[in-house]
């Protein structure tokens, strides 16, 4: 059994194109849904975010554990500080942190935990809907996902794969702005079962 937490982004799990369902429909998975929160306060053990993490982690004892955070920061913060500090260290200095809780998390449980890294989202005008461009939020992307490979022992992506298929000029890839369709779903799961060696 494979648990599934984090941001929307891990809704693509429950198995269908829309967002507001609560019925798990893949075999083998459980997702846990904790809102909008951001991969920078994994780390902060007072955070709602983290306490939402470890009340479903108790709730769901699985041997094995994936988390998606890290879209939001690169969507919607981490441009504004990519622009102030340059994009490497502003996108380390939040993964250092999400590591930084994962590897916290990883000292209360005996489940195998694995990161999905944030994926690349349609090429649309961003300007009302977050604080980057689309190439901004794109090469933060790429960057977060380097950083978070260097940093943490299992990471899945579907980034290469959506790169080959240039994705994000294709709506099929997409049910919004934001969110991968279940087009992605057999890839993902692939990606998640390499990660975690099942």
């Amino acid at each position: 059994m494979v648990h599934c937490i984090g941001d929307s982004h891990c809704r693509l799990f429950k198995g269908t194109n829309t967002l507001n369902t609560n019925e798990d429909r893949v075999p083998g998975f459980i997702v846990s849904h904790i809102s909008g929160h951001l991969a920078y306060n994994v780390c902060n053990e007072n955070h709602p975010v983290r306490i939402s993490i470890d009340k479903v982690m108790h709730k769901h004892p699985v041997e094995n554990v994936v988390f998606f955070y890290g879209e939001i920061d690169c969507r919607c913060h981490l441009p504004k500080y990519a622009r102030e500090f340059g994009v490497l260290p502003a996108v380390e200095s939040c993964v250092d942190r999400y590591v930084d809780g994962l590897n916290q998390i990883s000292t209360m449980t005996d489940a195998t935990l694995a990161a999905f890294a944030p994926y690349f989202t349609p090429k649309v005008d961003r300007v009302t809907e977050g604080a980057g461009t689309w190439n901004e939020i794109f090469q933060i992307t790429v960057v977060f996902e380097h950083v978070l490979r260097d940093r943490f022992e299992r990471v899945a992506s579907l980034n290469d794969w959506l790169m080959d298929q240039e994705a994000w000029n294709k709506k099929e890839f997409y049910i919004d702005p934001t969110h991968l369709s279940i087009k992605c779903l057999p890839k993902a799961i692939e990606e998640v079962n390499r990660v975690l060696g099942l």
